[in-house]
């Protein structure tokens, strides 16, 4: 995998409900999932089975594209615990 296929991949899930809200003062991608599209189960469940170099190259992808959108880069205590990160979307998932 490479950094072209990390950010097709993350076109594709943001095309399916996945939002980006910026980064977490933690330095990882501050995400959510709009339930209201038809794809956001998928792409939650895409993201999830991602481990090793495809999930750092994700990772990346998404942190390039939260600074290309000028979006916060370290965003607050306060609004933080509001999104879902990498890690707290990994534990909430349930088999």
């Amino acid at each position: 995998m490479n950094m072209d296929h990390a950010r097709k991949m993350l076109r594709q899930a943001l095309d399916n409900g996945l939002q980006l809200h910026g980064i977490s003062a933690n330095g990882k991608p501050a995400i959510s999932f709009d339930y209201n599209h038809p794809g956001a189960e998928m792409s939650r469940r895409r993201f999830l089975a991602t481990e090793g170099l495809v999930r750092e190259l994700l990772r990346a992808a998404m942190i390039d594209e939260c600074l290309t959108r000028g979006l916060p880069a370290a965003l607050p205590l306060a609004t933080e615990h509001l999104l879902i990160t990498e890690a707290e979307l990994a534990q909430s998932y349930v088999h």
